[in-house]
């Protein structure tokens, strides 16, 4: 058995050692003139460092990459690699397709369960697709990664600190009953996303990871729930209305030209709205229905924000742009996370 030297703390992934003996043992069975073996190093935060016909490879490993994890992948290697010849590599038990194609794009290096692997070094170039990998990503189970109880994260990723609000209070603010709100809380307990600080308060803890499971309930469940269809501005383009400055309490802009007002780094391509009041949308913007509307407008899953902006809070932003899987939407969501989520942590 090829062991592992370190590993994560409690608070992260635990890497098995046996998935870096897999990533060796594949590389080991490919029918080349390969050599590679495991080097020992003392790094707190390193999952693996292999060498592979004398170029070091510095590991990344997870039970799964979807193409929201590819942007803090490659932050986590950059970060820990500790000279610019090292080259870099994601392993996983499952890399979705685009996971795979932005991965690539990036310069890294990847290999899954099943041997599709991209591996580009000094000489040696191997790119394996198409092997059938029978496992599948992980479903939420919990009442926070409802639609439901996503609506309530929400409130709780805008507002840590509502945590410890009336359950009442948080109820109005999400939309949902009241009756929601205990299993919604209970559920992230279980699960370390609210820890108890002492007999009267709790706290948010793993942020950034719940954040990231939201993610996955704002495209699945979310959005699909609360879409009402797409539209046209008829006579003007989106990009006219955007410099015109829409926007109420009511209605605001989401997705990526939100992201264009908030960072002007994105171009939008695609539009979307976020209203509770349609009418009077479609009454002041003459917005009409069109099946390949340039504009997607959704019902507000929620009933309050102290965000009121043309464009709605930048946690929304972030969700958007990283669950569309777009590289450039990945960029600029990081942007939006390193300048208005995480000082705010």
């Amino acid at each position: 058995m090829i062991r592992l030297l370190s590993h994560k703390t409690s608070n992260q992934e635990y890497i098995t050692w046996e998935r870096l003996d897999h990533v060796v043992s594949i590389l080991k069975d490919l029918d080349m003139p390969i050599d590679v073996g495991v080097i020992k190093h003392d790094g707190p935060h390193i999952d693996g460092l292999i060498k592979v016909n004398g170029h070091l490879i510095l590991l990344e490993c997870k039970s799964q990459i979807t193409p929201k994890e590819v942007v803090h992948i490659e932050a986590q290697l950059k970060r820990d690699r500790s000279n610019p010849d090292e080259f870099l590599m994601a392993a996983a038990d499952y890399i979705t397709p685009k996971a795979m194609g932005l991965l690539r794009e990036k310069g890294i290096n990847y290999l899954d369960k099943v041997g599709n692997m991209f591996l580009k070094l000094p000489q040696l170039f191997i790119h394996i697709d198409g092997r059938k990998n029978e496992t599948t990503p992980a479903q939420y189970k919990s009442r926070a990664f409802t639609k439901t109880g996503g609506a309530v994260v929400f409130q709780l990723l805008m507002d840590p600190t509502l945590v410890n609000a009336p359950q009442r209070q948080i109820a109005a603010s999400a939309n949902v009953s009241l009756g929601t709100i205990p299993k919604v809380l209970n559920g992230l307990k279980k699960e370390g996303f609210v820890i108890r600080l002492d007999s009267q308060s709790f706290q948010i803890a793993q942020y950034e990871k719940l954040l990231n499971k939201w993610v996955d309930v704002l495209k699945d469940k979310i959005l699909p729930a609360n879409v009402i269809g797409n539209y046209s501005f008829g006579n003007q383009s989106p990009k006219t209305v955007l410099k015109s400055g829409l926007i109420s309490n009511a209605t605001q802009w989401g997705g990526e030209p939100a992201a264009a007002i908030l960072q002007n780094y994105l171009v939008p391509e695609a539009y979307t709205i976020f209203t509770s009041e349609k009418e009077n949308l479609i009454r002041k913007f003459k917005v009409i229905p069109a099946i390949n509307g340039e504009i997607t407008i959704y019902r507000k899953f929620w009933n309050q924000s102290e965000y009121n902006e043309e464009y709605v809070h930048p946690i929304l932003i972030y969700g958007q742009l990283m669950a569309s899987g777009e590289s450039r939407n990945i960029e600029s969501a990081e942007m939006i996370m390193n300048e208005y989520i995480r000082p705010n942590i």
